[in-house]
């Protein structure tokens, strides 16, 4: 049965607007990285900011696509289109925004998807911890330069998990 699933995670980062987005962009592979992986090992995530591009991990000689670049106004919206590691049974786009708010930045991150089959309840809990964490990973290295991803611990930081409501 097709079923039809909606994520909503955000955080506050003290940082301005450019900062995080400079992390965001620039140095993927600082923040984001194991289990959130299509490639063994301790690659590279590139996030072009063309649409039509492709959003490709890399791993040595071995690539990955993560999907298309669906939008991009740099500083302020990123998405991507595609299957977010979820292979054939899945399709849907991410979109991250960027709002200053009074402590810094509100970085927003939702990710609607379509499920051919599989067990919905259990994807959606799996992704919406993962956006929750690779948000808090973002945060850390934005503010105190923890590093989180494929270049140093690739690991998930400890962190209250609040799960999104339901949709």
């Amino acid at each position: 049965m097709r079923s039809s699933i909606h994520i909503t995670q955000a955080v506050e980062i003290e940082a301005d607007v450019t900062a995080v987005w400079e992390a965001f962009q620039n140095t993927p592979h600082d923040w984001w990285g194991h289990p959130y992986s299509l490639l063994d090992g301790e690659g590279t995530l590139e996030f072009p900011t063309e649409a039509g591009a492709a959003v490709v991990e890399r791993l040595g000689e071995a690539t990955a696509l993560w999907g298309v670049v669906s939008q991009c106004t740099p500083g302020s919206v990123y998405g991507w289109i595609g299957q977010m590691g979820m292979g054939a049974a899945s399709h849907g786009e991410v979109v991250y925004s960027f709002e200053a708010s009074e402590t810094g930045t509100l970085v927003t991150v939702q990710h609607d998807f379509t499920l051919a089959w599989g067990d919905a309840v259990a994807m959606r809990e799996s992704y919406d911890f993962g956006w929750a964490d690779l948000n808090e990973r973002l945060k850390r290295y934005v503010e105190s330069g923890e590093r989180y991803g494929f270049d140093d611990r690739n690991e998930s930081p400890a962190f209250k998990f609040t799960p999104s409501a339901a949709g």
